[in-house]
């Protein structure tokens, strides 16, 4: 695609536009044909640019008819740029999650405001509609006049996917710690609790929405090892792992309870150590009162 196919679609719209003898009841015909000359220099300023960068991106004008579409998002499309601009509008080319276009534009179009991170469908002839992100920022002519959009468009349908993969795994693992008897829990690297299953719940009588991201674990249980000899801590620091630790815990009650515990550090997909469990692997008393 040559740059003046780029820029025919917006070219051939101002052309009809300067020739409609009808006027615009908001300004006069100068004032109508400067507006639209400025318009058309940003743009032929603006399709130079697009036309070359490789990130999918679009310029349209206040009403969101498609004016320039560079060969990056055509691809994306599954379109060719002539099909696109001056016969499109943004809506007709992307789906908005938040709403209706016109809606959604508002911040950047009155106000000159960045919009990042839209997240939109975009429709591709005989294919799924697939997940992009967008971005908007707004185009101004030569007198600084807000006068349209530019947009960028990135594919996101992989990050989707696995987003929803990764919480589907979530979900299962969550799902059987839910339902074993053994009490389990959770930390962050400060100790701070943030997982606790039903069953670790019922035995030191707290509910898990009192601990959860709230408390430290030697706050829930104050055992014999919380400040001197912390299983977690020791994990954490070393990598190691402790199998069939005696520990001596305390209930909401303050009734001592003695278990045997295992616990482990746990790590990120780069393998580093993002906090630690513990699973009581010895008889625990239902301490809840």
């Amino acid at each position: 695609m040559t740059r003046s196919d780029t820029r025919a679609p917006w070219l051939s719209h101002l052309q009809a536009t300067l020739a409609d003898p009808i006027v615009d009841t908001r300004c006069g015909w100068k004032d109508r044909r400067r507006r639209i000359e400025d318009l058309a220099t940003t743009l032929e300023g603006a399709a130079r640019v697009l036309h070359d960068l490789p990130a999918a991106s679009f310029v349209a004008d206040e009403r969101l008819s498609l004016q320039l579409v560079n060969p990056a998002l055509a691809e994306l499309a599954g379109r060719d740029a002539e099909q696109i601009a001056g016969s499109l509008s943004v809506s007709d080319l992307l789906t908005a999650a938040e709403g209706e276009w016109h809606s959604v534009v508002v911040p950047c179009l009155g106000h000159g405001q960045v919009l990042r991170g839209i997240e939109a469908e975009l429709a591709a002839p005989g294919q799924k509609a697939g997940r992009v992100s967008v971005d908007l920022g707004p185009l101004r002519d030569a007198r600084g006049v807000v006068c349209g959009i530019v947009g960028t468009v990135r594919d996101v349908s992989a990050e989707r996917e696995r987003e929803r993969e990764a919480a589907d795994k979530a979900a299962w693992v969550k799902g059987i710690l839910e339902r074993i008897p053994d009490p389990f829990f959770q930390v962050d690297s400060n100790l701070t609790v943030t997982y606790m299953n039903p069953a670790c719940a019922a035995a030191v009588g707290y509910d898990a929405s009192e601990v959860v991201g709230k408390m430290r674990c030697a706050d829930v249980f104050r055992s014999n090892i919380c400040e001197t000899n912390c299983a977690i801590k020791h994990c954490m620091r070393t990598g190691e792992s402790i199998t069939g630790a005696r520990v001596t815990i305390q209930n909401r009650r303050g009734d001592r309870i003695p278990i045997l515990c295992s616990a482990a550090a746990l790590t990120d997909s780069q393998g580093q150590i993002i906090g630690g469990y513990e699973l009581v692997s010895g008889h625990l008393s239902r301490g809840r009162g």
